[in-house]
């Protein structure tokens, strides 16, 4: 059965047909980049990527990845002005399944499907930095806005609105990035326009 998989962010919005796996692997084709802006909706951009579809290729069920907290069916993107009703997008889409969730927790459930080839180290490790065996993995996702979130080994995955943060910057900002001085600095205009170091450090735990 043919599915379609997308990550919805801030400025883009990336689709793909998914038809099974190979191995571990999910076997993807039909990958298209949006750009939000030229959408009015959610919808709008979903039935465009849709359309040229032939039917034997039209995907029943859809999963979504959302830059924004997913707690029920209204959801809000955070860097972007869409709002949409998972249940009245199904329809509309004439889908049988839509269903969505954070997009640093989709990718930290992901962080154990990573092959050796996946992986880049940054900086200089003890050990092979390639491991993706860890008993507690986190992410960075700088964007449109910042992104964390991490993986127990016991399959438990959070993203940044359910972790405590505490952030130390070491340098001043640059001016007009926002109110946030990480979600300023970090995200992808922060660290394209930044003319001063700066180095942060965090202190991520699990909530209880």
């Amino acid at each position: 059965m043919i599915g379609l998989v997308a990550d919805i962010g801030g400025t883009h919005a990336r689709f793909a047909l998914c038809e099974g796996t190979r191995g571990k692997r999910p076997c993807l084709s039909g990958i298209a980049v949006l750009a939000c802006a030229d959408y009015p909706s959610l919808a709008d951009a979903l039935s465009a990527y849709l359309a040229p579809l032939p039917a034997a290729l039209r995907p029943r069920q859809a999963a979504l990845a959302i830059a924004g907290p997913v707690s029920g069916d209204r959801i809000v993107v955070t860097n972007h002005p869409w709002s949409f009703s998972l249940a009245d997008t199904r329809t509309a889409l004439g889908l049988e399944t839509l269903s969505a969730l954070n997009d640093c927790t989709a990718v930290s459930r992901a962080l154990p499907f990573l092959a050796p080839a996946d992986v880049a180290p940054l900086g200089d490790f003890d050990a092979d930095p390639r491991r993706v065996d860890a008993q507690r993995m986190g992410i960075v996702a700088p964007g449109t806005g910042l992104g964390i979130g991490g993986l127990l080994r016991n399959g438990t995955a959070a993203s940044r609105p359910a972790i405590k943060r505490r952030w130390r910057l070491r340098a001043s900002s640059p001016a007009g990035l926002g109110t946030s001085p990480t979600n300023g600095c970090c995200r992808g205009r922060g660290c394209a326009t930044s003319t001063k170091r700066f180095a942060f450090c965090a202190d991520i735990r699990s909530k209880p």
